[in-house]
């Protein structure tokens, strides 16, 4: 059997139903192509090969891509192993003409799949190996020089171009997408210009799909100047893409999806898509006022002239269909227009009506799809329709962006709608008995538009009677009553009418109470049940069937693996601690027996497939939550909380164990939370400590921010007045921290953590000699060589040593008086910048008074300078303590929270990040009265006080 034989016959066998067969060929594949790179021209040839069957030519240019992606390049930071796996650089340049060779080979209409595996190729290695992308542009300009009536040429050329754009749109250097604008757009100009009769021909379609593409890219950051001087040319640009948008295309009934009846109407959809696409980031992204970057004068004629010509030709398109995608993006754009507002006044506000009955409110209804989703798959029904925007950022739909243009429209522009906006709703509604489905649209529009309703009109309990009560109680209509509890969830009505109140109240346990069959209703009706708790009458009488609502959320949490069961489990958890904490233990146990299961499901799936289930890791997460929302809040007696931690053990070790780092965050705040509320360590939660030590030295160095809070617990709560030299648990953590050191290679944040956790050593430990040579001699010395950014850890850690132990400065310092008097300047001239929260402040005045009452020789010179330091320290504690219980007392009510600090929302004094961080943090001073130190101190060095005052 010759080579290319036995090389056709392990691709075959990669085909086979017998999986030992094709474990071995594929194993003989892989091991080929990494002994001998140059074999890939080989598969290439293969794949060009019309005797070969096709199936088989699909294989070798798979493993050919496989190998490509994987080995192209390694980065030198990796094991020699694998860098010896990267492919050499003399195959590489041969591997780059045999793709283009292979390409052109491919029919990209024919032998679609075999085209696209040979051009994802080209691309891992354009993105790889940037100094391809000009040779590669120079082939697709020949290319297209060449093609003359050979669609196929032409379509290789503009994938080579596209592929470019994509690879160069976020450079900086814009040289070569400038190059593409003026010298592409041009061509592309005349192919669109008369030609639209044409794009019926699938190739042909295909074709302009792909110059939308490539303009989408040119013009993704900003404007190519071939655009900006010379606005007519912009202006082409609109009409056509105007002309695909107006192309007549076929639906399947009541189907809006992007396949079609055919190859034809689907790739045209393809082309609305992006033509709406690129209309919308025109809009978004270049037509900013007040946008400093942008070209002021461009962006006016944008303002003035573009868009109202495009809004006006999707005013026009009443009646037409597009796919969601389409009227996903339609919308996007006529909702950045309500924030501009010379467009809104001329275009969008007199057009209110005819936007909201045609675009956005069918947008809006339900369908005889979303029906039978939610009959045969509530999950589905909940994971599209309710908790998309929660499981991916980017989920884009029609439905999404019209609820979003309602809200943006009536939060900025309420009074001036709202008689268009009330009459369309009052007509929805009116029209129930002749079109059920617009119903839901109604209720979405009062959704979107509560907030701003309730503001200016106090009477809504009769807009709540009239519109969202009877869809409530509409029995014959399952689907229409999950829609209402959950818009009675998400407007969070404030009732005056109380006996409106008892009777929405009523209706919503009664659906929790008989909807078993219709769980998505029964989940809402608890979410609406919840918001509904924010009323005193119904959270008492709720208080007294919350066992029930729990166990119900437990049993669709365990059954269905919803994340809105977790989240509602938790709020209810919060509401109802006190009426839930004898049910703790029990409630405890079955989260963590829920979350085992999910976690065993979930390493075992990662294990065959290899793929992350996100959503499954969301909701488990949230149960880890949970648990750490029950042990915040169901503390009366420190029985519970230690009780607790037996049932939640076995999940904390599974994380551990397992390295599920996905879950770390939660699990090491679960951790942290209870060593705060125990305020000690059990023999339980030392059993969890030694779990925990496993896992930061088997892989925990890559996310030790995770780790350091919890140690901090254990340090505070578990050494205090512990001997360094006779405690196991200690010596194992300064073992821990003298590696992380070793390892810092002056890494700031490793440093920081290690610098922290030793002050913590260093203030509850005993015996703190043992440290000296090891670890804090080293540490002390590396002054000269530290960022500003660790400066006030390290000042904190040996002001803190110096405050315990002033014994030991000699040895620190080896008796140098100038070392010691150097820190002192430093730890004075940086003290007004890095220590300024009230443990800062503590630790710095019981610092200087065991310095001062040492009366070390090496002091003497500066002596004076220190006692003027503990007198303005003492003088800025009481404005610092007033300012943390003020802070205490807004986060209390709800008032300081780290978002808005974000969002840079103003508050009565400066808040910095220390401040916020320490806020809810024990600290070995808390109980240490300063002042009373103070007094001490003065009293018996009145001499030297005095001397301070003359």
């Amino acid at each position: 059997m010759s080579v290319n034989d036995q090389l056709l016959q392990h691709l075959l066998n990669t085909l086979s139903a017998d999986n030992n067969l094709r474990t071995d060929s594929e194993h003989y594949l892989n091991d080929l192509i990494d002994k001998q790179p140059a074999s890939l021209t080989n598969l290439l040839d293969l794949a060009t090969d019309s005797s070969i069957p096709f199936q088989i030519r699909l294989v070798a240019a798979t493993f050919v891509k496989n190998k490509v992606k994987g080995s192209w390049f390694i980065n030198g930071a990796t094991n020699k192993y694998m860098k010896i796996q990267e492919i050499p650089q003399s195959v590489k340049d041969e591997i780059k003409n045999k793709l283009i060779e292979t390409l052109l080979k491919v029919s990209p209409f024919q032998h679609q799949a075999l085209f696209k595996q040979i051009l994802n190729c080209i691309e891992v290695v354009l993105r790889l190996d940037q100094s391809w992308s000009n040779r590669l542009y120079e082939i697709s300009q020949d290319l297209l020089q060449s093609s003359g009536n050979d669609i196929s040429k032409l379509y290789i050329s503009l994938s080579l171009v596209y592929h470019i754009a994509k690879k160069h749109c976020f450079d900086s250097d814009r040289t070569l997408i400038e190059t593409i604008s003026e010298k592409q757009f041009p061509l592309y100009e005349q192919m669109f210009s008369g030609n639209f009769s044409a794009i019926k021909d699938p190739s042909t379609a295909s074709v302009f799909y792909l110059i939308l593409k490539i303009y989408k890219f040119c013009t993704f950051l900003q404007l190519p100047k071939y655009l900006t001087h010379d606005l007519n040319n912009l202006q082409k640009w609109c009409k056509y893409q105007l002309e695909i948008i107006k192309l007549e295309v076929t639906f399947p009934d009541g189907d809006d999806e992007d396949d079609g009846p055919g190859a034809h109407d689907h790739v045209i959809k393809k082309c609305q898509k992006w033509a709406f696409a690129n209309f919308y980031r025109l809009k978004r992204r270049h037509a900013r006022e007040n946008n400093k970057l942008l070209n002021s004068q461009v962006v006016s004629v944008l303002i003035s002239q573009f868009i109202p010509q495009i809004v006006t030709e999707y005013l026009s398109l009443t009646g037409r269909r597009f796919t969601d995608i389409c009227y996903y993006y339609l919308i996007a754009f006529l909702t950045d227009c309500i924030t501009t507002d010379p467009i809104y006044q001329q275009y969008i506000k007199s057009n209110v009506k005819p936007i909201l009955g045609s675009i956005i409110v069918p947008r809006l209804s339900c369908t005889d799809a979303k029906i039978d989703t939610f009959e045969d798959d509530p999950v589905e029904y909940l994971r599209r329709y309710v908790d998309s925007a929660a499981v991916s950022v980017d989920f884009k739909s029609a439905e999404s962006s019209a609820n979003e243009f309602v809200f943006m429209l009536c939060r900025l522009h309420l009074q001036d709608v709202a008689q268009d906006f009330f009459s369309v709703v009052q007509q929805i509604f009116q029209e129930k008995n002749n079109n059920l489905y617009r119903v839901e649209a109604g209720l979405k529009l009062l959704n979107n538009s509560w907030v701003q309703m309730s503001a200016s009109n106090p009477q809504m309990d009769q807009a709540f009677r009239f519109f969202i009560l009877p869809q409530l109680q509409d029995s014959n209509h399952k689907w229409l009553q999950t829609v209402a509890c959950e818009t009675i969830a998400e407007i969070n009505h404030q009732f005056k009418d109380m006996s409106l109140l008892n009777e929405v109240s009523s209706v919503v346990n009664g659906l929790i109470g008989s909807s078993s069959e219709f769980m998505a209703l029964q989940l809402e009706g608890i979410n609406a049940l919840n918001s509904l708790c924010a009323m005193p009458p119904v959270r008492q009488q709720t208080s007294q069937s919350i066992t029930k609502v729990i166990e119900l959320l437990l049993h669709l949490n365990s059954q269905y693996e919803m994340e809105l069961a977790s989240d509602l489990m938790d709020n209810f958890v919060l509401k109802f601690a006190k009426e839930l904490e004898p049910f703790a233990l029990q409630l405890s146990k079955s989260l963590n027996d829920q979350f085992l299961q999910g976690a065993q499901e979930l390493v075992s799936v990662m294990g065959s497939s290899g793929r992350d289930d996100y959503e499954k890791e969301a909701q488990l997460a949230q149960s880890l939550r949970t648990l750490t929302t029950m042990v915040l809040s169901m503390n009366s007696q420190k029985s519970t909380t230690s009780n607790m931690v037996s049932t939640f053990e076995p999940s904390v070790s599974f994380i551990l164990d397992n390295a599920m780092i996905a879950f770390l965050t939660e699990a090491m705040d679960l951790l942290e939370t209870t060593n705060f509320i125990l305020k000690s360590l059990t023999p339980e939660t030392w059993k969890i400590y030694e779990t925990v030590l496993d896992s930061f030295e088997n892989y925990g160095y890559e996310y030790f921010d995770n780790y350091g809070p919890y140690f901090q617990t254990v340090i505070n709560y578990g050494f205090h007045n512990v001997g360094i030299d006779s405690d196991s648990h200690v010596q194992r953590a300064l073992n821990l921290l003298l590696n992380f050191y070793r390892n810092a290679n002056e890494d700031e944040e490793m440093l920081e953590f290690v610098f922290d956790l030793t002050m913590l050593i260093v203030l509850n430990c005993n015996n703190t000699e043992t440290i000296i040579m090891p670890l804090l001699k080293p540490v002390f010395k590396s002054l000269s060589t530290l960022s500003i950014d660790v400066l006030r850890v390290y000042l904190r850690l040996f002001i803190a040593l110096m405050m315990k132990r002033p014994d030991l400065i000699s040895q620190l310092t080896d008796n140098d008086a100038h070392t010691l008097t150097q820190f002192i300047e430093v730890w004075f001239g940086n003290s007004d910048e890095q220590l300024t929260t009230v443990f800062d402040l503590k630790l710095e005045i019981l610092g200087l008074i065991t310095l001062l009452e040492a009366q070390l020789p090496e002091l003497d010179r500066v002596k004076e300078t220190m006692l003027r330091k503990l007198m303005e320290l003492i003088e800025k504690l009481p404005a610092a303590i007033d300012k943390r219980v003020k802070l205490l007392k807004m986060e209390n009510e709800g008032k300081l929270d780290e978002s808005d600090l974000q969002k840079g929302q103003e508050v009565e004094f400066d808040i910095d990040d220390d401040e916020y961080a320490e806020l809810n943090v024990d600290t070995p001073l808390d109980n240490v009265n300063v002042l009373e130190e103070f007094k001490k101190f003065v009293q018996e060095n009145q001499v030297q006080m005095g001397q301070l005052k003359q």
